[in-house]
């Protein structure tokens, strides 16, 4: 157990920091021989969940749609599992939804991550819910949204988070015209995915700065 979890440790690892999909599909795969044998379904889970990011990473949005509804109905009552599947069917990013669906799971992804007391996610349905409202155009309550979900993941040093919520300030600044606002906010997110080996995010800062 303790090398299939190792095993699929560095390939959510590697898939985090974008390594390409050929190597982090060779660690599931292999993970999940070692899972099937011993027959221990909730790690069968994360071998899954490793498979269907990679897809989402290549823009399919069908098959990890459905591996999330499955996964979710299955362990609904296990607040981490559930949440894992919540985290990204409430991601507006992904587009696996109508846009109502995506707030629905955003909101539900809120309330159950509070009411289990897992701030991590509490702070990331925030921002899901701030980008809910920034793309129907109500600027006002994404901005609170995503400064609360900034300051909560900035008390626990969760970089990535944090930079997301900036680069999306930075886009309401740039739309107010607020020009020195916007590079300074995108600064302070170029070094927080610095912080976090998102080199792919990092390059996508810096062409917004150029």
């Amino acid at each position: 157990m303790e090398h299939g979890y190792a095993l699929l440790g560095l390939a959510t690892i590697d898939y985090a920091t974008d390594v390409e999909e050929a190597a982090v599909r060779k660690n599931v795969d292999k993970a999940r021989a070692v899972f099937t044998e011993l027959k221990s379904p909730g790690s069968i889970f994360h071998c899954d969940r490793v498979e269907a990011e990679l897809q989402l990473r290549r823009g399919d949005v069908v098959e990890p749609a459905i591996c999330f509804k499955k996964w979710l109905s299955i362990y609904r009552a296990e607040p981490n599992f559930a949440l894992e599947c919540l985290c990204k069917l409430a991601d507006p990013d992904y587009g696996m939804h109508q846009p109502e669906t995506t707030f629905a799971y955003a909101v539900v992804m809120f309330g159950y991550a509070k009411k289990a007391e897992i701030m991590p996610s509490v702070y990331l349905a925030l921002r899901y819910i701030g980008d809910m409202f920034l793309r129907s155009g109500d600027e006002v309550t994404a901005r609170h949204l995503y400064q609360i979900s900034l300051e909560g993941c900035a008390v626990m040093g969760i970089h990535k988070h944090q930079a997301e919520c900036l680069t999306r300030l930075a886009r309401i600044c740039r739309k107010e015209g607020d020009a020195s606002r916007f590079v300074d906010l995108l600064r302070q997110a170029e070094y927080l995915f610095e912080r976090s080996s998102q080199a792919k995010r990092v390059d996508e800062v810096k062409q917004l700065l150029k």
